[in-house]
């Protein structure tokens, strides 16, 4: 398989980008032992490494073509390093971002939990429920309650008047007044 030069550019660009994320083992707080690379606090070990890396290589040595130039233990451990950050950058920023995300999460811990039920249960389950808690958190200090802001839409936290200013969604315009039927509206969401 020939790779195009823009995609070696972009891939050069995502694994000098992992590199600056990861940390490389080294915090504010110094020098962590036994850690490969640290993501926003959540540590890297060298036994996650070494099992990934492990189980990488015997993909691998299950192809020809995948091993064409060959790679040094040090390569391979680099490589399933950026993974295993972009990963963890990934999941942070889609499970923060949206619920929708959540159905992403949701997946990546059901084939988790497939794969080592034991450290899915260790290690993913308590970094979801940290960004469980802070999203319900910054909900309830933004709106007062623990749903995200659009739960509430078409109640009084949408729908308010406060010193004659009006809520936009008491007369929205545009494409914001959705006159379709759920059915229409839930068509045009999905395709």
């Amino acid at each position: 398989m020939r790779l195009s030069r823009p995609l070696v550019g972009l891939a050069t660009v995502a694994v000098l980008a992992t590199g600056a994320l990861s940390g490389c083992g080294v915090a504010d707080a110094g020098v962590r032992p036994g850690a490969a690379a640290v993501v926003e606090g959540e540590e890297i070990s060298l036994g996650e490494v070494d099992d990934a890396t492990t189980a990488t290589c015997e993909v691998l040595q299950g192809s020809a073509d995948l091993l064409a130039g060959g790679f040094t233990g040090a390569e391979l451990r680099g490589i399933v390093v950026q993974q295993l950050v972009v990963t963890e950058v990934a999941e942070a920023i889609a499970a923060a971002n949206d619920l929708p995300a959540l159905a992403l999460v949701a997946v990546a811990g059901w084939l988790l939990l497939q794969t080592d039920r034991r450290r899915t249960l260790a290690i993913f389950l308590p970094a979801v429920l940290l960004m469980l808690v802070a999203f319900m958190t910054t909900n309830l200090i933004a709106t007062g309650g623990w749903k995200p802001f659009y739960a509430y839409f078409g109640t009084d936290k949408y729908l308010w008047t406060v010193d004659g200013q009006h809520s936009y969604w008491l007369n929205p315009q545009g494409i914001d007044r959705g006159g379709d039927s759920t059915t229409v509206y839930l068509l045009h969401c999905l395709v």
